[in-house]
């Protein structure tokens, strides 16, 4: 496949073996991009011999002649000498010049024989990945909650939608002790990136967000329904009881509040719909028979119990006679 091709599903390239062109004002140009075939921002190389050479060409960005790029240039051996509008900056092997705004005066020369700088750039229209966010803010938590709270008020304005940002915020408010705050920010994340919820639970900073112990203790009682049997169906975000081979409940973890659905006669059904907001008819069930309660408190335990074993008990009465013998029923 010829380099660069943009069907090639990846490239490999040394600068020094992508020859440099002259080209106006007397640089040495690395057509860094077309010879990768870079689709997504502006790359390329810029040589200088001699100490004294431009390495990077006097220009503004918002100028007649520019693109209003956000740019980025890296020293990549040598040294130079960055002029940004009128400040001097020196710039050894291994230094990073972001110019973000596009009206800055740039302009760079070599200070070692055999500089080279790579220059990126493009328009400020990049998504970042969440993960970014938390990344960088983790380390923060053990000593530095001020500045943990500027970078994800930071992230907030420059992706204020990013779930990655808002698990950011859980983090920082856990650290904080606002268990509340953390939880809120943690649903949200959770609803757009499904995906956060298991590491949530493997995440010690977000251990007293994420413990559960009514979902714990719905798990425990319909596991101990007499005969009762786990099984998952649906995937491991499903727990399945059943009694002989009828479901009498099902625990979904998907969400950071647990939901159980069981089964009810409809007048109570109907009755419990009404005082509860938690309590809806069942997901994917026969609406009149099942309902579906999120275990986030507002319902009693000692209810949540009873519907439970009431359940359990409807779906035993159902079965045939020596089954049900077979359980003492």
């Amino acid at each position: 496949m010829p380099e660069g091709s943009p069907a090639a599903p990846y490239h490999v390239a040394r600068l020094r073996d992508i020859e440099a062109v002259a080209i106006a004002g007397g640089l040495a140009w690395r057509p860094v991009r077309g010879t990768l075939g870079v689709r997504a921002f502006g790359v390329a190389g810029f040589v200088a011999a001699e100490a004294g050479q431009d390495v990077v060409e006097p220009h503004a960005e918002a100028a007649d002649d520019g693109r209003g790029h956000e740019e980025l240039y890296v020293v990549v051996r040598g040294a130079a000498r960055f002029d940004l509008d009128g400040d001097a900056i020196d710039a050894p092997a291994g230094t990073l010049v972001f110019v973000r705004d596009p009206r800055v005066h740039r302009h760079a020369v070599a200070t070692e024989p055999g500089t080279e700088v790579l220059a990126v750039g493009g328009d400020p229209v990049f998504q970042p990945a969440g993960d970014e966010w938390i990344w960088r803010v983790r380390p923060l938590l053990g000593g530095d909650l001020d500045a943990a709270r500027a970078l994800v008020d930071e992230g907030m304005a420059e992706a204020p939608e990013n779930p990655g940002v808002w698990y950011a915020q859980a983090l920082v408010a856990a650290a904080e002790g606002d268990v509340a705050e953390a939880r809120r920010w943690l649903e949200r994340a959770v609803e757009r990136a499904p995906g956060l919820l298991d590491e949530s639970r493997h995440d010690e900073v977000l251990a007293a967000v994420t413990e559960d112990p009514l979902r714990d203790a719905v798990l425990a009682r319909c596991a101990a329904q007499r005969e009762a049997w786990l099984d998952h169906p649906f995937g491991e975000g499903a727990a399945v009881f059943k009694v002989a081979d009828r479901m009498f409940a099902l625990v979904a973890t998907t969400a950071l509040a647990a939901r159980l659905t069981v089964k009810a006669e409809p007048a109570f059904a109907a009755a419990l719909r009404d005082s509860y907001e938690a309590i809806v008819p069942g997901y994917h069930m026969d609406k009149r028979h099942w309902i579906t309660i999120t275990l986030d408190g507002s319902v009693e335990a000692d209810l949540v119990e009873d519907l439970i074993d009431g359940s359990y008990d409807l779906v035993v009465a159902g079965l045939p006679r020596r089954v049900r013998a077979s359980l003492g029923a």
